[in-house]
């Protein structure tokens, strides 16, 4: 890939860190600056080489030929909307939001004439941790990066984002925006949900404190994804609400069946049941670590 000049990263948290970390340790970018709410956390950002520089105001970006926009979903579009005047006919703007029919949307008025130069991205790769502190420079390596163009998107820019993601390991994967927000409502957008929401039911019963003294690896690893950042994952559940309501109401059906058999000691439909999902869930393991 040829390197970058200059990448402008506003959000500088555990996906944009761990970007400007692998590109710096590739020799794929001259210069990254961050930009971002807490200047403690861009402090660390540049102390452990995510980035050059600390931006404290948006005109840094008028130079970049990349601007990634690293930041809850609900903020992409205001966010774009006050870098616009600093972007030239040479810059691409890309994002890295869990959502993207909503987010486009909203991008598609934000940028105007300049929508084409923004290309919607979204990295499979991440876990609960946040902030600058938990970047890694290998994060995307054999991880998906799904990109989502529209008709009217600048093919070249296209490129250049998709070479990108695929310098730091990651294997890049174009789809429809319809397409990813179901799919991801199923695969992250819901197990989210469930982890919060068990959490949560825990944490409100009588027994809350006896629950968590005993709680084994089962209980933490189901609901390791609960320690996720709540405002990111507020602003996704809303963006994509229309897919994640219908995903709910189908897990629902599916629990409300399995509560059912439970009921009624059908022991060789559950055990069925559960040997399905075993032989899915080790399947997907196997093929994870050829």
């Amino acid at each position: 890939m040829k390197p970058i000049d200059t990448l402008f990263i506003a959000g500088v948290g555990l996906i944009g860190g761990s970007l400007g970390l692998s590109l710096k340790k590739n020799n794929l970018v001259t210069n990254v600056i961050g930009f971002g709410r807490s200047r403690k956390n861009l402090e660390l950002a540049k102390s452990i080489g995510a980035i050059d520089e600390i931006a404290t105001d948006l005109k840094a970006a008028k130079d970049a030929e990349i601007i990634l926009l690293a930041v809850p979903v609900f903020t992409i579009d205001a966010l774009a909307q006050d870098i616009l005047p600093h972007l030239n006919d040479t810059s691409i703007v890309t994002d890295v939001g869990s959502t993207k029919m909503d987010v486009i949307s909203r991008m598609r008025t934000s940028l105007g004439y300049r929508f084409p130069q923004y290309i919607p991205g979204h990295p499979i790769a991440g876990g609960e941790k946040s902030g600058a502190g938990a970047a890694k420079s290998d994060l995307f390596t054999d991880h998906k990066v799904l990109l989502t163009p529209e008709k009217d998107t600048n093919l070249p820019a296209l490129t250049r984002i998709a070479d990108m993601w695929s310098s730091t390991g990651a294997t890049v994967t174009q789809m429809q925006a319809e397409h990813h927000d179901v799919v991801l409502a199923l695969t992250s957008h819901l197990p989210h949900v469930l982890a919060f929401a068990l959490v949560n039911y825990l944490t409100n019963d009588k027994h809350a404190n006896q629950c968590f003294e005993l709680a084994a690896g089962g209980f933490l690893d189901f609901t390791r994804i609960a320690s996720s950042d709540p405002e990111m994952w507020r602003d996704i559940c809303l963006s994509n609400k229309t897919g994640l309501l219908k995903t709910i109401d189908k897990f629902s059906d599916e629990l409300a069946t399995l509560r059912g058999m439970i009921a009624s000691g059908e022991k060789d439909q559950i055990e069925a049941i559960f040997r399905n999902a075993r032989s899915s869930r080790d399947k997907l393991v196997d093929h994870r670590t050829k």
